[in-house]
């Protein structure tokens, strides 16, 4: 009779080999760690300061008016006017950007914001590229003045939408007090990791919004 031979078990060293180590445990938290410290504590620490309006080497008051919590902007999808390309607002990440969403006709107030956000820009010096301006336009504009728009602020973001997309944007961009975007002639601030974080209202002057932003540069590493 053949002998019945028992055989032990042998590991399965496909599954063994999916099971991270200890020592790449501890690796991974280190990477997040410096990540984390890298691109996220940066933008938190220039939050808490305009949250407290007082560091040791900032006791500036700041200008704008803080959106605490920040609302976190998701999937805001739309189209370049120039081209109609697609525009991500997730492609537009690790810069600050200044956004103006205007409804009907662009007029006096509209056309101030838009000069407000230029200057505000420029005012950074060689920190200016850092800054991107945003132009939302809900309703269709005359062809004058996208000619006048486009010859004044060559390098300003200009987009537009569906119904969907651009309703998904007011309703991101609609703060506690309820007033619609369109309508409220107000200069957003988004910061680089895609937070709401701060609004200024039709009366801010460009000298100070540039104030506050400068600030934000300064004690943020990423834009």
């Amino acid at each position: 009779m053949p002998e019945n031979k028992q055989t032990t078990p042998q590991p399965d060293s496909t599954s063994a080999s999916q099971v991270p180590s200890a020592a790449q445990i501890k690796k991974n938290k280190i990477t997040m760690l410096v990540l984390f410290s890298m691109f996220v504590a940066p933008i938190l620490f220039a939050v808490y300061i305009f949250n407290t309006n007082s560091s040791d080497n900032y006791v500036t008051k700041n200008r704008g008016n803080l959106i605490n919590p920040a609302i976190e902007l998701k999937n805001i999808e739309l189209t370049y006017f120039e081209n109609n390309k697609r525009y991500k607002l997730a492609d537009q990440e690790h810069q600050w950007l200044m956004v103006f969403i205007g409804a009907g006709e662009c007029g006096g107030s509209c056309k101030r914001q838009l000069v407000v956000m230029r200057q505000t820009r420029l005012a950074q010096g060689g920190e200016f590229t850092r800054v991107n301006r945003l132009y939302v336009m809900l309703d269709k504009q005359s062809d004058q003045f996208m000619k006048e728009v486009k010859a004044y602020h060559p390098d300003m973001d200009i987009v537009t939408g569906s119904e969907q997309q651009l309703a998904n944007v007011t309703e991101q961009f609609k703060l506690a007090d309820k007033i619609k975007p369109g309508n409220s002639n107000r200069i957003y601030i988004v910061d680089p990791i895609g937070n709401l974080m701060m609004y200024y209202e039709l009366d801010a002057k460009a000298a100070d919004i540039a104030k506050d932003l400068a600030r934000l540069l300064k004690v943020s590493q990423m834009g």
